[in-house]
């Protein structure tokens, strides 16, 4: 006879602290692809004709998709709230990529600052939603 799996506890009952652990994991994995798809950028630019203001939008595009991953794999772990979780994922995603541009003295001026970090905030949420609402 077939033995019945028990359910596992899901891991949002974990309590505040395994929701920060998860969160901090979630954006620790969303900076280091963020960092992986600007490596392939770096790479792919010097072989092929792209203009220098389009600089700033494949900067905005990594950072997005970044944010996207870091809410959706700690979403995945978490597994609810995906609109709330997302967004804290997206702002720390957010302080942690402003803090890295301001001591490498690399933020962009004008316009292009807040649409990045609008992205980065949409990206973590987008992500969380997607991950709780995909099975």
């Amino acid at each position: 006879m077939p033995r019945v799996m028990q359910r596992k506890k899901p891991p949002a009952e974990a309590g505040f602290a395994g929701r920060v652990k998860y969160l901090l994991l979630g954006t620790l994995f969303g900076l280091v692809s963020a960092v992986f798809f600007s490596l392939i950028f770096s790479f792919l630019m010097p072989m092929s004709f792209v203009p220098e203001e389009m600089l700033s939008v494949l900067v905005c595009f990594v950072a997005f998709l970044g944010a996207f991953l870091a809410g959706f794999s700690a979403l995945r772990l978490i597994g609810s709230a995906g609109l709330l979780n997302g967004l804290i994922c997206g702002a720390l995603f957010l302080s942690v990529h402003l803090i890295a541009a301001m001591l490498a003295g690399g933020i962009f001026s004008g316009a292009v600052i807040f649409i990045c970090l609008a992205l980065e905030i949409a990206g973590g949420i987008l992500g969380g939603i997607v991950s709780v609402n995909t099975k």
